[in-house]
């Protein structure tokens, strides 16, 4: 019961370990903070990109400069379609 109890405290440090997501609100191109109502044409626009291709989940992958931290940022979106909204960063 004890190793259970354990276990079960544990976990939640597991997923911060390796849940952690981007801050969004250090996230910006230029003067545009990114949020989730940017469109796809808006990050297109106003970031310096590196790279945009089809990821393996399906979902439209943009990578680019966070011009807040100087890292590279990669934010998916649904579609293709340029106001197509952002999903989510890592």
């Amino acid at each position: 019961m004890r190793k259970l109890l354990l276990i079960a405290l544990g976990i939640p440090t597991l997923s911060f370990a390796f849940g952690a997501d981007l801050d969004m609100n250090r996230l910006y191109c230029r003067d545009m903070k990114i949020t989730s109502a940017t469109t796809l044409q808006e990050v297109r626009n106003k970031c310096l990109l590196r790279s945009q291709d089809m990821g393996c989940n399906g979902l439209y992958q943009v990578k680019f400069r966070n011009d807040a931290t100087q890292d590279d940022v990669t934010c998916n979106f649904a579609t293709t379609e340029k106001t197509s909204l952002l999903n989510g960063c890592k």
